[in-house]
């Protein structure tokens, strides 16, 4: 036998031991000697939408941005024509709250972020 001198003792002992849905089948899967189980599926289809719909909302920040820039281009003020030029510019206008300074500062960070989770996954 298994070396219990009480086989209801070696029962009980297992039974708690016992785990419940997805440990139960976790369990089973990395017992398995020859990895047979470790079968999963990709959802290559749900991978590729999302990554659809990340390039989509970068072409919306891409054209915004060269809104942005164009009407900051086409400036008479040199110092806001200077925010598309000069990170310097750009930040020194920022912390002095200027309104088209933060939307552009807004855009760097959110095409950061987006850029940076794209990237992320797409490389994955």
């Amino acid at each position: 036998m298994n070396g219990s001198a009480n086989p209801s003792e070696s029962r009980s002992a297992s039974s708690r031991c016992r785990k419940e849905g997805f440990a139960d089948i976790a369990r089973w899967i990395v017992l398995d000697p020859d990895n047979e189980t470790f079968i999963y599926r990709k959802f290559d289809e749900l991978a590729a939408r999302y990554l659809l719909y990340l390039q989509a909302e970068l072409l919306v920040l891409e054209k915004e941005l060269n809104k942005l820039d164009k009407n900051n281009a086409n400036s008479n003020d040199m110092d806001l024509r200077n925010t598309i030029r000069i990170w310097e510019t750009l930040t020194q206008w920022y912390n002095t709250y200027d309104q088209e300074a933060r939307v552009r500062m807004d855009m760097v960070v959110r095409l950061r972020e987006k850029l940076k989770e794209y990237h992320a996954f797409a490389g994955a």
